[in-house]
C-alpha cells in the first residue's frame, strides 16, 4: 500500500505549482553557482576579478570561462559585457587605473620634479613587470587608432608622463616635451616587454629586475636632461 503524502508537503507542492515552479527548480535555485553573498551589483566586479585570475594563471579569458570561474550562469556576463572585447577593454581600464594609483602613491608628498619623474618611471616598470599578462592586454593593436577607447585610456597615462617631463624641462615647447615623453615611454615599454619575454635578466646583462629598472630609469633621465 502506497503511503500518503505528508501533510506539510502538499501545500508546498501546491504553492510551487501555482507560481509556475517545481520543487526541483527550487532546489536548483538554492544551489545556484553564484558565489555566496554576491549581489547583482557585485557581478561586474566579480567577473573582472575572475578574468584577472585567469590571466594570472595563463588561462583562456572568454565570457564562458569567466562565468565559470566567477560561479555564475553562462549568460550572466552579458548583463555587463556584450562580447569578449568589451570584457578585455574593462580589464585594460582596470590596469590603467591600477597604474595611476600606484604612481600617485609613489609621488605623494614629493615636491622635487626630478624625484617625481624618477618615481613615476620606476613605478611604471615595477607595475608592468608585476602584472605582466595584464600589462600586455593594456596595449592591443587598436590602441593606435585615435578614435578607439583604448587610445583614450592610454593617452591619460601618457599625459601624466608628459607633465612630469615638462616639470623637469620647463623651457621646452609642448611639442618637444611630447617627443621626449614618447622616447622615454618607448624605452620603458620596450624594456618591459623584452623582460616579460624572458630576456635581459639572468641570461642577459642584468642580475635582477631591480638593477634593470635602475639602469633603464637612469637612461630615461639622461634622454630627458641631455636632449637639446
Amino acid at each position: 500500500m502506497v503511503r500518503s503524502m505528508p501533510v506539510l508537503v502538499k501545500p508546498l507542492l501546491f504553492s510551487a505549482r501555482v507560481f509556475g515552479i517545481t520543487l526541483s527548480r527550487v532546489g536548483r535555485r538554492l544551489s545556484s553557482p553564484r558565489r555566496a553573498g554576491q549581489k547583482h551589483g557585485d557581478l561586474r566586479r566579480a567577473l573582472l576579478q575572475a578574468a584577472t585570475e585567469l590571466l594570472l594563471e595563463g588561462g583562456e579569458v572568454s565570457l564562458r570561462a569567466v562565468a565559470r570561474r566567477a560561479g555564475v550562469a553562462p549568460a550572466a556576463p552579458y548583463h555587463h559585457f556584450p562580447d569578449k572585447e568589451a570584457l578585455v577593454f574593462a580589464l585594460a581600464e582596470d590596469g590603467f587605473r591600477g597604474l595611476e594609483q600606484a604612481q600617485s602613491e609613489a609621488v605623494e608628498g614629493e615636491a622635487d620634479p626630478k624625484a617625481r619623474l624618477r618615481a613615476m618611471l620606476e613605478t611604471y616598470m615595477r607595475y608592468a613587470l608585476a602584472h605582466g599578462d595584464h600589462y600586455r592586454m593594456m596595449f592591443p593593436p587598436q590602441i593606435g587608432d585615435l578614435s578607439s577607447p583604448w587610445n583614450a585610456v592610454a593617452t591619460a597615462a601618457f599625459q601624466r608622463l608628459s607633465m612630469s617631463v615638462a616639470a623637469v624641462r620647463i623651457s621646452l615647447t609642448p611639442v618637444f616635451v611630447m617627443k621626449l615623453a614618447t622616447a622615454v615611454w618607448a624605452l620603458c615599454h620596450g624594456v618591459v616587454l623584452l623582460r616579460l619575454d624572458g630576456l635581459l635578466v639572468g641570461a642577459g646583462p642584468f642580475a635582477t629586475d631591480a638593477e634593470l629598472i635602475m639602469h633603464t630609469t637612469s637612461s630615461a633621465e639622461a634622454i630627458i636632461e641631455r636632449t637639446l
